[in-house]
């Protein structure tokens, strides 16, 4: 049994990642660390009644040394990673799950390798798009395209003045979108490639002309648009087309729409909670062994992030 605790009390790790981990058979949820937020955040939420602790030495107090089956999920933004991570190996930590991007800047991906190589950590990248059968089945349907390629992306959202705060275009949707790119295969990003960008603390778009497998890709993100969008389009040179909508839309765990992707004049309705998926594929990893996404494994859609920014 993998025993959970969760750093950081925003939505995310309220609302979201926690009723993932309290429906997963494998783990259970010890605690919260968090150096701010007050008890009465969390009722109404699955981490209501858990130990609310502010830092790690508080955390070594209530629960002893942390042992091998104890997990530390950072749900904190990216600049808070290392700040978070080193006071939790001072206590005997080495087994996080971090969000994505773990870094934004090439100083911070060089700085969090560092520290988890050295300390030999086990780390996992909550990168849900990545174990999604949702990009498996785009995966497969572009690979019946001709080349070239032309690929249309626009996640974008709403989000609150709060979370406007923390969040960029590229911390908040821009990840998704190129962990998407990475695993269905459509973006390994080279020297030649020509990027430009038209960038704001809200939107971001970016126009990149690659020598493969796609021609041409536009990534579109607003942070402020009025409707919820999950969109790739991936057009071939005969004008054959696959339209993949990655928007689920769930209340309490319960599904109103699941993602789809269609061809043909085929629809696929991908009947899937890809964030559970991804939480107890990185449960097993850490009982077991068994593959999760690590933070090599990231690096690749990392490197796409540092190349965008420029």
């Amino acid at each position: 049994m993998i025993r959970v605790t969760i750093v950081g009390a925003g939505h995310y790790a309220r609302s979201i990642v926690a009723r993932k981990y309290a429906e997963c058979p494998d783990c259970s949820l010890v605690g919260v660390i968090s150096p701010r937020a007050p008890a009465e955040r969390l009722h109404g939420t699955p981490l209501a009644g858990l130990p609310l602790v502010r830092n790690a030495v508080e955390w070594l107090s209530l629960h002893g040394p942390p042992g091998e089956g104890d997990v530390f999920d950072l749900c904190v933004h990216p600049d808070a990673i290392l700040p978070a991570m080193r006071p939790l190996v001072g206590i005997g930590a080495v087994a996080f799950v971090l969000p994505k991007p773990p870094a934004t800047t090439r100083a911070e991906l060089d700085a969090i390798l560092g520290f988890v190589r050295s300390g030999g950590l086990r780390v996992a990248v909550a990168s849900q798009w990545h174990f999604s059968r949702v990009t498996a089945a785009l995966r497969n349907a572009v690979a019946g395209l001709a080349a070239p390629l032309r690929v249309d992306a626009n996640f974008s959202q709403s989000f609150s003045p709060e979370q406007l705060r923390f969040y960029t275009p590229y911390t908040a949707l821009l990840p998704h979108m190129l962990q998407i790119l990475h695993t269905a295969g459509l973006w390994q990003p080279r020297a030649a490639d020509h990027i430009s960008r038209h960038d704001s603390p809200t939107q971001l778009l970016a126009e990149i002309s690659t020598a493969g497998p796609a021609a041409h890709i536009a990534l579109m993100t607003n942070l402020v648009a009025p409707e919820r969008t999950r969109r790739f389009t991936v057009t071939d040179a005969a004008g054959r087309r696959v339209d993949a909508d990655f928007l689920g839309v769930f209340h309490d765990g319960v599904a109103a729409k699941y993602p789809a992707v269609e061809i043909d004049g085929h629809r696929e309705e991908i009947v899937e909670d890809n964030i559970a998926v991804m939480v107890r594929q990185e449960i097993a990893g850490f009982l077991d062994g068994a593959s999760y996404l690590d933070l090599d494994g990231y690096l690749p859609v990392n490197e796409m992030l540092l190349t965008l920014r420029g």
